[in-house]
């Protein structure tokens, strides 16, 4: 009762400080304990730890040895499925390529060498080239041998396409000479070729062929045969004529 009537009228109140006990030996071990530091860094960088077996700093003869450093043990032929199926198939593409190129040129060097007679007979020059001397050249020059084509000749101008010039008769000025033949080097496209023209008319089916074509003057000398500057203007025999048409058949 005198505690609650000092209490109304401003009495002194007791201090908090002694209602707390001086010392809790609950956590009398910690009471002097010293506040945590922070690790030095120094330490991690300077040392090396142990299991560290890598880096730039560490000698070879520190580091382990695995499989890993040889290749015949860390890889098998499982690895290689792929490859053993696209190289032989690789290998065989290069060679029926090399093989079809070689058989090409070893076709149109035969029928130039059984041609190349007539068209000297029939023609003042025959080639791209300057007139060879066939009595100072050997054949195998002047013309092809096996299947090496002398361009001077006979030149190719794809894989499957060859051709030849000659000029020099009375009445023609040129014949150019192509001789087409088949895709050997490209079996794909041979077979291609081969179908669409089984299966569709509008599509000739591929085969090998010599074309020849001769162009005549039919009174055009002046655009074919140059003249020189300062030269007068020759005159020719009237070389034109009336259309025509000529074959040849086998029956």
């Amino acid at each position: 009762m005198a505690d609650f009537v000092k209490g109304l009228f401003g009495g002194a109140n007791p201090s908090p400080a002694s209602a707390v006990p001086s010392a809790d030996s609950d956590f009398a071990d910690f009471a002097d304990a010293p506040s945590p530091k922070p690790a030095s860094l120094s330490s991690t960088i300077t040392s090396r730890p142990a299991y560290q077996t890598f880096g730039a700093k560490i000698d070879i003869s520190d580091r382990p040895f695995t499989k890993w450093y040889n290749v015949h043990e860390r890889v098998t032929w499982s690895d290689f499925k792929a490859e053993a199926f696209v190289i032989p198939f690789l290998l065989l593409t290069i060679f029926v390529h090399f093989w079809g190129v070689r058989a090409n040129r070893r076709r149109a060097n035969a029928w130039i060498r059984s041609h190349v007679n007539v068209l000297e007979n029939e023609f003042a020059h025959v080639g791209f080239g300057r007139k060879l001397d066939l009595a100072n050249v050997s054949p195998d020059v002047a013309m092809s041998a096996g299947d090496k084509i002398n361009p001077e000749v006979l030149r190719e101008k794809s894989k499957d396409v060859f051709l030849s010039y000659a000029t020099g008769r009375q009445n023609v000025a040129c014949v150019d000479v192509k001789l087409s033949l088949l895709k050997r080097y490209n079996p794909l496209a041979l077979i291609s070729e081969l179908g669409l023209g089984f299966f569709f008319e509008s599509m000739a089916g591929s085969g090998e062929k010599a074309e020849i074509t001769a162009y005549t003057f039919d009174g055009k000398e002046a655009q074919f045969i140059p003249r020189a500057r300062g030269e007068e203007e020759k005159r020719f025999k009237d070389t034109s004529y009336d259309g025509f048409i000529f074959a040849i058949v086998n029956k």
